[in-house]
């Protein structure tokens, strides 16, 4: 289900994120954006609603020093209080001794990061950005329209994974973090 959009420009983060909500047979327009702050933290989610309402509702955010490596901070006090989260509301899986969360973006500090379900990140030398399941074609768009305004592109990968994935519908909703 679902298509999440980022672009990170010159300190500033846009996302946008659909409205569908699917079960891989029918589809439904749900009333809450896939996007949202929690903190300094700018959250687009996929893979499950319950997921998406913990790192809303659940995630207490760790204290985040400005002088302290950003990356650093990600890769150990965020994902810890992440990981801390789902497991405090059921979410957290264990199999043979490996945990798994979920897919999602999280922007801070005017950086986006890619969250994998083991709990790493990836960030894309691009500063393009797509999860969920239009993922493909959103990067597709994002790769075509290099050049127009950011907010623009993240529309359009939008509207181009809605037209060609069934699970990806709008509205969209746009978000920024950092000064535009």
């Amino acid at each position: 289900m679902t298509c999440i959009v980022a672009i990170e420009e010159d300190g500033v983060v846009y996302m946008g994120s659909d409205r569908a909500g699917s079960n891989g047979h029918t589809i439904g327009i749900v009333g809450s954006p896939k996007t949202f702050t929690n903190g300094p933290l700018l959250i687009g989610y996929t893979s499950s609603f319950r997921m998406g309402q913990i790192l809303q509702h659940g995630l207490v955010v760790p204290a985040h020093k400005l002088t302290w490596d950003v990356d650093r901070w990600v890769a150990t006090d965020l994902m810890l209080a992440i990981r801390e989260a789902f497991q405090s509301h059921g979410w957290d899986e264990v199999n043979s001794g490996v945990a798994r969360g979920g897919y999602f973006l999280v922007a801070v500090a005017g950086r986006c990061y890619e969250i994998q379900s083991n709990y790493s990140y990836l960030r894309r030398v691009t500063g393009e950005y797509a999860t969920g399941s239009g993922e493909s074609h959103a990067l597709g768009s994002l790769h075509a329209t290099r050049g127009e305004p950011a907010s623009v592109r993240v529309m359009k990968a939008l509207e181009a994974a809605a037209e060609h994935v069934v699970s990806v519908a709008g509205p969209f909703d746009l978000v920024t973090q950092g000064a535009p």
